[in-house]
């Protein structure tokens, strides 16, 4: 999203924000470029911490473009402080849960336990029959909106992960610059993780 972005000068000029360094807002941008087939490099970026951050550097005209998630943008747009100029589809999930190796190591059952209880969030948010009200309520969101994107959700409700789809996350993370070396989806999960 973006109050002033001319997209006749091109995506390749724009100012992008992000909210940090290795972000989603970071790497989605270099997916958008790639999807679009225009070059972008670091010196196209600017840190605004968050989406806060970048409706006040659309406003000071220090940034041009925002690639943030549709629905949490979406109260900005009705309020006019930003408009939707495009849509890019990120190529994996949304959230994962990491950890580095040392901690994973030296700490199996509190990795155990906090996977079992997102799980079993999972499963209750997916059951319950007020989600979509809570969350357009928490948000400001209208709720025929988060009807649309709730539909679009898959929730994780198990250890199982498709080792198809993080190898196309490995794909797509080397091919735009996010890290150098092509990893096999089974060095990327903890020994827990079940792959298909």
């Amino acid at each position: 999203s973006s109050l002033s972005f001319d997209q006749s000068k091109g995506f390749e000029n724009a100012r992008f924000a992000r909210s940090r360094a290795g972000s989603g807002s970071h790497i989605m941008a270099y997916v958008h470029a790639e999807q679009r087939g225009y070059i972008i490099t670091e010196d196209n970026f600017i840190t605004v911490g968050n989406i806060e951050g970048a409706i006040e550097a659309f406003k000071n005209n220090e940034a041009d473009i925002l690639l943030w998630e549709k629905f949490m943008t979406q109260p900005y747009v009705q309020s006019k402080k930003a408009k939707r100029v495009d849509e890019c589809i990120s190529p994996w999930p949304c959230f994962v849960l990491v950890g580095s190796e040392q901690f994973l190591n030296t700490n199996p059952k509190a990795i155990l336990s906090l996977s079992d209880a997102l799980i079993l969030a999972c499963e209750t948010v997916m059951k319950r029959t007020d989600t979509v009200g809570n969350i357009a309520k928490r948000y400001n969101l209208k709720t025929e909106k988060v009807e649309q994107w709730y539909s679009t959700v898959e929730w994780q409700t198990s250890d199982w992960i498709s080792a198809k789809m993080l190898q196309n996350v490995v794909n797509t993370l080397h091919r735009v610059g996010a890290i150098e070396a092509k990893l096999e989806p089974d060095s990327l999960c903890y020994n827990n993780v079940k792959l298909y």
